[in-house]
């Protein structure tokens, strides 16, 4: 064996697999730019563009994959499905999803195109996780909206099978337009907010201080409150994780509140209906601005008579919960408005202050 040949083989390899994904990620850009083009009306591409598009793409992420070790089925003609085999960290966490939700995890670059804001996501209908591109780019699941995303395939998992929670529901109707608004959705953000507490607070074990600007808390707090990014020169480490817990309350207060306020208004007299959906007896109770569905998992049939108790029991499950997760973004929030309008020699303890009180958050049982 060669053994001063070693340096110069590792370095090929090395920059074969640096340029690898170098070339992936300029890709991935080239992608994303045409898509939101196409979607804005700039530059609309065909049916055959679109299909070409999405064969270049994938093509280079096979390879990138294989690279990677990460093994994987092709679905033709747009997407990867994730094996539940093999020890790299995308599957190991299929074989989570499979093992513990029955979920699939794939990179389907049609649903991509076709969703240009979207991170990753789940599906109810295929019980599927879409990554985004960033997991396979850095080929890694460390990346919030994934864990996100398993979140929502636990609740839904938990329905199918018949286990308690007081997420089962969503609310529809001019109210809630463009989206419909699922109760999980602020259990998720609940653990959202957390792991982001958590950073913050490992940055606070050794902060540098210089990075704390007082006027410029103040404008990822406003900018945040009106759903904007912050608008600033690139932020600091500190600023970015301190960015990333004012987002997590204010989006998870904006996934509380409406349903705070539905539930607080619904009145339940001729306009509740039964019927079979997600393989779960629903309610639908309709009012002038929205439409609740509530599953019930303890029913057996769609009889009215039978399940009016049901729902009453639920419904103070479900109000109780959405109480409680109200009551945790408003404590956070007091905390975070705190330490933008504190005293620079009172500033590290109130950030300190306000992670370890996320931190110590919890849910009833």
């Amino acid at each position: 064996m060669n053994i001063k040949g070693l340096p110069f083989i590792f370095c090929v390899v090395f920059f074969s697999q640096a340029a690898l994904g170098s070339d992936l990620r300029k890709s991935v850009q080239d992608f994303k730019s045409k898509e939101q083009k196409h979607w804005s009306g700039d530059v609309r591409m065909t049916e055959s563009e679109i299909n070409m598009l999405v064969k270049s793409l994938l093509r280079k992420t096979r390879k990138h994959l294989l690279k990677k070790k990460v093994h994987f089925r092709e679905l033709l003609p747009h997407s990867l499905l994730l094996a539940s085999k093999g020890s790299h960290e995308l599957n190991i966490f299929s074989k989570r999803m499979d093992s513990e939700y029955t979920t699939k995890v794939q990179y389907n670059l049609r649903y991509l195109f076709e969703h240009p804001y979207a991170e990753a996501s789940f599906s109810r209908r295929e019980k599927t996780i879409y990554l985004p591109h960033l997991a396979i780019v850095d080929a890694t699941v460390k990346v919030r909206s994934i864990e996100h995303e398993s979140i929502h395939a636990k609740v839904f998992h938990n329905l199918i099978n018949k286990k308690p929670m007081p997420y089962y529901g969503h609310f529809s109707g001019k109210l809630f337009r463009p989206n419909d608004l699922y109760l999980d959705e602020m259990y998720a953000y609940f653990f959202d907010l957390k792991a982001a507490a958590s950073e913050l607070n490992k940055y606070l074990e050794s902060p540098d201080l210089a990075q704390v600007d007082s006027a410029r808390l103040k404008l990822i707090v406003s900018e945040r409150e009106k759903d904007h990014p912050p608008q600033l020169p690139p932020l600091t480490t500190f600023e970015t994780l301190f960015d990333s817990v004012v987002k997590n309350i204010i989006l998870g207060r904006w996934h509380t509140d409406p349903a705070y306020n539905a539930l607080k208004n619904l009145k339940l007299s001729n306009n509740v209906s039964f019927v079979i959906e997600d393989e779960t007896v629903a309610a639908k109770v309709d009012s002038s601005d929205f439409t609740a569905t509530i599953f019930l998992i303890d029913s057996k049939s769609t009889d009215f008579e039978k399940n009016g108790r049901i729902l009453r029991n639920y419904l103070k499950a479900v109000g109780d919960r959405v109480k409680e997760h109200k009551q945790r973004w408003s404590e956070a929030q007091a905390l975070y408005q705190k330490v933008t309008n504190s005293k620079i020699e009172d500033r590290l303890l109130l950030l300190r202050s306000l992670a370890e009180k996320i931190e110590s958050f919890s849910l009833k049982d």
